[in-house]
């Protein structure tokens, strides 16, 4: 079996667990690495923050009432931590 894993520290966590290196395949995760590939791409207008919240909801288990939840607490997390801004990429669904 072989243990694909998103960043060193989970490397490390599967061999201290006694995973076998060889069993262990660091391959990322894309939503990060895809973030920092276009960091340095963005408008200027979207560069108005050192701290940005990216928040995904692309996967199909969050449309409905999970989607909605989301949003409602976007609000409360910008106005408990003021100097963050929000980023909510919108992506149209192939299902609808």
């Amino acid at each position: 079996m072989l243990s694909c894993v998103p960043a060193k520290l989970a490397c490390l966590n599967l061999l201290n667990a006694g995973v076998v290196a060889n069993k262990i395949l660091l391959n990322g995760n894309t939503v990060v690495d895809a973030a920092g590939m276009i960091q340095n791409k963005l408008p200027a207008s979207l560069k108005r923050s050192e701290r940005q919240f990216l928040v995904t909801t692309h996967r199909r288990a969050n449309r409905n009432t999970e989607i909605a939840q989301i949003c409602q607490a976007l609000p409360d997390l910008v106005q408990k931590y003021s100097d963050i801004e929000v980023l909510l990429p919108g992506q149209l669904n192939p299902v609808f």
